[in-house]
C-alpha cells in the first residue's frame, strides 16, 4: 500500500476542508500545482515546505486550507492534503462528488517522473472500491474547464494512470503499474515541441554559428546549444525553445534596421583602425559560436578566418574581405 504522509507531519496549519463527505466518489480528477519544480532528489523537508506553500495558496484563494486530497512529488512520495472524507476546493462544481490527485510542479513545462506516475497510479488502484467507485473514471481538470491543468505532459499519461487497476470478473484488482511505453527519440527529447519546431530552431541556431544536425530532435547537443544561446542573451536557461527564446532568435536574425550599403572602406588583412574594431565587435556579438576575436583594431589571419566563415554561412562570396556586401550583411 502506498504510504501517504498525514497532514500533521508536514505541518498543516489551516482548515481540513469545509464539510464532511460520505460515500464513494464518482470520479477522480488529476491536477498540477504549478509551483516550484522540485527534483526527484528533493528532501522530505523540502517537500513538506512546499506542502505548506500549497496549503497557503488554497487558504488564500478559498479559505478552506489545502485544496487537493493527495499531492505527489517527483520523488514518488505522497502527502495527504484535504482528507478523503472532507470536501476540498479542487474541481469546481464537483468538489462533493469527486476526489483529486495532484502532481506537485508544472507539467505544462516538465515531464512527470516515473516514480510520481507509479505512485499516483497505485493510489488510484488502491482507492477503487474504498475511496471511489470501482469504475470511477480518471479525468483531467482541463476536461471540465478551460485550463491547461494538469499540464500537457501529465495529461498524456492519463491512460497510464488509470491503468493502475484491472477488471477481473466483478472485482477490481490493483496491479503494479505497467511500464510506460517506449518512446521515439522525439517523444524522449522534444518535451512536447514538434519535429518541425525543433528543426526550425536548429536552423536558426546554425545561422548564428552553431553546428547542429537539423533532425528535429532536441537531443543533448541541441539542448546545450539552446542553453548556450539563452545564457548569452539574458534568457531563462532551461534548454526549451519556447516563445521568449524564439523571439530572441528571430531578433538576432532580423535584417539590420538600417540596411543601406556601407560607405566605409573594404577591410582585409593588414588593415587597422576603429572600423576593424567595429567589425571584430559585431562578429563576436552576433556569432559567438565561431567568433572570439581580440578587439584590437588589427585585421589579421584570425579575423580573416572568421570573415570567411561568416561569408560561407551567409551565402556570400568567400574571399575573407569585408567588402560592401559582407558589411551590409553584418549591419555595418
Amino acid at each position: 500500500m502506498v504510504y501517504i504522509e498525514p497532514r500533521h507531519l508536514w505541518g498543516a496549519r489551516h482548515a481540513n476542508g469545509d464539510l464532511n463527505l460520505s460515500g464513494l466518489a464518482s470520479e477522480v480528477f488529476i491536477h498540477h500545482t504549478v509551483t516550484t519544480q522540485l527534483l526527484p532528489t528533493a528532501t522530505v523537508e523540502q517537500e513538506r515546505a512546499q506542502m505548506r506553500s500549497i496549503e497557503s495558496i488554497g487558504q488564500n484563494r478559498f479559505g478552506t486550507g489545502i485544496s487537493y486530497n493527495v499531492i505527489v512529488f517527483p520523488s514518488g512520495r505522497a502527502y495527504e492534503g484535504v482528507s478523503f472524507n472532507r470536501r476540498g476546493t479542487h474541481t469546481g462544481g464537483r468538489n462533493s462528488t469527486t476526489r483529486s490527485i495532484c502532481f506537485a510542479g508544472n507539467y505544462e513545462a516538465h515531464e512527470p517522473s516515473a516514480a510520481a506516475l507509479a505512485t499516483a497510479a497505485a493510489i488510484i488502484a488502491e482507492g477503487r472500491g474504498t475511496r471511489w467507485k470501482t469504475g470511477a473514471p480518471v479525468r483531467a481538470h482541463r476536461e471540465l474547464k478551460s485550463t491547461s491543468c494538469p499540464g500537457r505532459f501529465v495529461f498524456a499519461q492519463l491512460g497510464y494512470l488509470a491503468s493502475g487497476a484491472t477488471q477481473v470478473g466483478n472485482e477490481v484488482k490493483p496491479v503494479a503499474p505497467a511500464p510506460a511505453p517506449s518512446k521515439t527519440p522525439e517523444q524522449l527529447y522534444n518535451a512536447g515541441f514538434s519535429v518541425a519546431e525543433i528543426k526550425a530552431t536548429q536552423e536558426k541556431l546554425n545561422r548564428l554559428g552553431y553546428r547542429l544536425a537539423v533532425d528535429g530532435i532536441r537531443g543533448p547537443k541541441s539542448q546545450t546549444a539552446i542553453k548556450d544561446f539563452q545564457s548569452k542573451n539574458g534568457l531563462t536557461v532551461d534548454g526549451f525553445p519556447g516563445p521568449a527564446t524564439q523571439a530572441k532568435l528571430d531578433a538576432r536574425l532580423a535584417p539590420a534596421a538600417k540596411p543601406a550599403p556601407s560607405a566605409g572602406r573594404d577591410l582585409y588583412r593588414g588593415c587597422k583602425g576603429e572600423d576593424v574594431k567595429a567589425l571584430q565587435r559585431r562578429l563576436n556579438r552576433d556569432y559567438p559560436a565561431y567568433s572570439k576575436l581580440a578587439v584590437d583594431g588589427s585585421f589579421g589571419p584570425a579575423v580573416e578566418a572568421v570573415v570567411r566563415e561568416f561569408q560561407r554561412r551567409s551565402g556570400l562570396k568567400v574571399d575573407g574581405i569585408a567588402g560592401p556586401a559582407t558589411r551590409r550583411a553584418l549591419g555595418l
